[in-house]
């Protein structure tokens, strides 16, 4: 239900946005628009989890694995060769950062609430290590994220160039 109420809300994004006058609509809303709603469509359903150790089970998949590490490296990648290259004239790389880090962090802060959640409820999650291995990833994930943040913040960008960021035509 999560899914199909922020689809509504992308999908009235983009038709205020072109009301507003901040954006014109346009094919490429049309497409986003189409797109979403086609993802949710067709997006399995969502289980109830049990216990900490079945988001565990998902997370250690080959698959998702493979992602976590590719999203590693290429953040690694970012801090090492492009923020010391490009990081003062291109706001992108900190963006970057940031963005792939969080796409990390999504699946150990649901973690940790399952586990939050399940454990208020009566039933201890808190006694697996993997919870803390994900509270350990959150922590690891935000610390990163409001490092690069503030180095962007505080980087020295003009100030014209952070204003002119128009989040309506990215």
């Amino acid at each position: 239900m999560d899914d199909c109420w922020g689809n509504c809300q992308f999908c009235c994004l983009c038709v205020c946005a072109s009301y507003s006058g901040h954006s014109s609509w346009c094919t490429q809303h049309y497409y986003q628009c189409l797109g979403s709603t086609t993802i949710v469509l067709h997006a399995p359903q969502e289980r109830e989890i049990q216990s900490v150790l079945e988001v565990w089970d998902l997370a250690t998949e080959p698959a998702f694995l493979f992602y976590a590490a590719l999203v590693i490296t290429t953040v690694f990648v970012f801090i090492i060769h492009f923020i010391p290259q490009y990081g003062q004239t291109h706001i992108m790389v900190y963006i970057g950062v940031c963005s792939l880090v969080g796409s990390l962090s999504v699946m150990s802060v649901k973690a940790l609430g399952i586990a939050l959640k399940l454990t208020l409820s009566g039933m201890n999650q808190l006694i697996y290590p993997q919870s803390w291995a994900f509270t350990i990833v959150v922590i690891t994930c935000v610390i990163t994220q409001m490092n690069y943040l503030n180095k962007f913040a505080m980087s020295g960008l003009h100030g014209s160039i952070i204003g002119e960021v128009d989040l309506w035509q990215i």
